[in-house]
C-alpha cells in the first residue's frame, strides 16, 4: 500500500553508533565532558586576554582601532549566539545532522577552529587582516561553544547526573584554566618583551592541547548527542 509519507533518510542513520549509549555516566565520563571547557583558555588566553596589548604593541594599531575591532567583534558574536541555538536544535532535519549528531558536529568543528586561532597573533599585518580574523574568531567561538553546554540534557534525563556533570565540568575547567593562565604568564615574563613571536608560539601550544581535549570530549559524549 502506497503512502504519501516522504522518505527523509532517517532509517539509514538512526541506528548508527553515534546514537548508542555507552554506559554509566560517572566521574571519568563527566571529566571527559568537562575537558572541553579548556576551549576558553585555548582561545581566550592569547586571543582575548593579551590581544589588545599585542595589537597596539606589535601590529601598529591605535587604541581607537583596537576598541572598534573589539566592540564590532562582540556585536557579531552576540548576533551569532541568537541564531546558533536554533540552528543546532534543527540540525536533525538534515542528513549529516542525523548521521553525526546535533552537538557532535559542533564539537568536531572545534578542531579546525583551534587551528584557525593560530592565525590571530601574527604581527606586522594591516588593520583589515586583524579586523576580519578577530571578528570571525568571536563569531565561530559562540557557534561551536554554545551547543556543548546543552549536551548533559541529551545524555541523561536524570537531574542528579546532570548536576554531577555540571559540577565536574566547572571544577575541571577552573583547574585547567588556572594552570594554563599561570604557565602563560610565567612564559611571557621570562621571554624578551620586544619579541612578538612568543604569542604565536603560545597560541600554537594552547591550540594543540585544546585539540587533544576536544578529541577526548568527543570520545566521551559523541555517542549520546542526537
Amino acid at each position: 500500500m502506497k503512502t504519501n509519507k516522504v522518505h527523509d533518510g532517517w532509517d539509514e542513520y538512526r541506528n548508527r553508533r553515534i546514537y548508542t549509549p555507552r554506559g554509566k555516566i560517572g566521574i571519568l565520563r563527566s571529566t571527559g565532558y568537562g575537558l572541553y571547557g579548556f576551549l576558553g583558555s585555548a582561545v581566550g588566553l592569547i586571543c582575548y586576554g593579551y590581544i589588545s596589548f599585542f595589537y597596539t604593541s606589535f601590529c601598529g594599531l591605535t587604541p581607537m582601532q583596537v576598541a572598534f575591532l573589539l566592540v564590532f567583534g562582540r556585536l557579531l558574536a552576540s548576533g551569532t549566539a541568537l541564531w546558533i541555538g536554533h540552528f543546532s536544535d534543527s540540525l536533525y532535519r538534515f542528513k549529516f545532522g542525523r548521521k553525526y549528531g546535533r552537538r557532535h558536529f559542533f564539537i568536531l568543528a572545534t578542531i579546525p577552529f583551534l587551528i584557525y586561532a593560530m592565525f590571530i597573533p601574527i604581527a606586522g599585518l594591516n588593520f583589515w587582516y586583524y579586523f576580519i580574523t578577530y571578528s570571525v574568531l568571536l563569531a565561530f567561538f559562540n557557534t561551536i561553544h554554545l551547543p556543548w553546554t546543552t549536551i548533559p540534557s541529551e545524555m541523561t534525563d536524570q537531574f542528579e547526573v546532570r548536576t554531577k556533570m555540571g559540577t565536574v565540568r566547572a571544577v575541571v575547567a577552573a583547574l585547567l584554566n588556572t594552570i594554563a593562565a599561570f604557565i602563560v604568564a610565567r612564559v611571557l615574563g621570562a621571554w624578551p618583551s620586544n619579541d612578538p613571536k612568543i604569542y604565536l608560539y603560545l597560541q600554537i601550544g594552547l591550540s594543540i592541547f585544546g585539540i587533544i581535549f576536544t578529541l577526548i570530549t568527543l570520545y566521551n559524549v559523541g555517542t549520546f548527542c542526537h
